[in-house]
């Protein structure tokens, strides 16, 4: 998952730098949130986590 997620972060740099409309960098605004699953996925498969 973290490639794909990875994938995603790639994919909204884009827009989010050439957007000209404000809708379109908040769209893009979902970068942070690929960012903190792939935080998440991390510290889950270094058996971090206290998620069951």
């Amino acid at each position: 998952m973290i490639p794909h997620h990875s994938g995603g972060v790639v994919e909204l740099l884009e827009p989010q730098s050439r957007a000209v409309h404000a809708e379109l960098r908040v769209a893009a605004a979902g970068i942070s949130t690929q960012e903190a699953e792939i935080a998440d996925f991390r510290t889950w498969l270094s058996g971090q986590s206290d998620v069951k």
